[in-house]
């Protein structure tokens, strides 16, 4: 769902050891970058994440994401190479994103210069 510049969402998941899980976040797009060289979105983010299970799932979703986001845990364990992130920052690469580089050989990309449109 998208709010004033941000986008939200809102998600259960089920996790084989960790068990239910709930995970709301707010990700605020800070800039756009489209060059010759590379496509990138650059974001901040807010997490909220718990535990829906019983204690014991509770107590091992804490141990997996202490010291870092569970979102900055789950990108490291799914070895995803075109999302980076450092404590609440978020840059996607699109360029690394095989769905990205599969259509743009369909499409001719110019860039051209941009302008920051006014806020509203």
């Amino acid at each position: 769902m998208f709010q004033g510049d941000c986008i939200l969402l809102d998600l259960r998941l089920h996790l084989k050891q960790l068990g239910p899980i709930s995970a709301k976040y707010v990700f605020s797009v800070k800039d756009f970058r489209f060059s010759e060289d590379y496509t990138r979105i650059y974001a901040t983010f807010q997490e909220e994440v718990s535990s829906l299970g019983n204690i014991m799932q509770s107590m091992a979703l804490k141990a997996a994401i202490s010291g870092s986001t569970a979102l900055q845990k789950a990108i490291k364990l799914i070895n995803c190479d075109f999302i980076f992130i450092d404590q609440n920052n978020i840059m996607v690469d699109l360029g690394k994103f095989d769905i990205i580089k599969t259509a743009s050989g369909f499409f001719e990309i110019q860039y051209r210069q941009y302008r920051r449109l006014p806020d509203l």
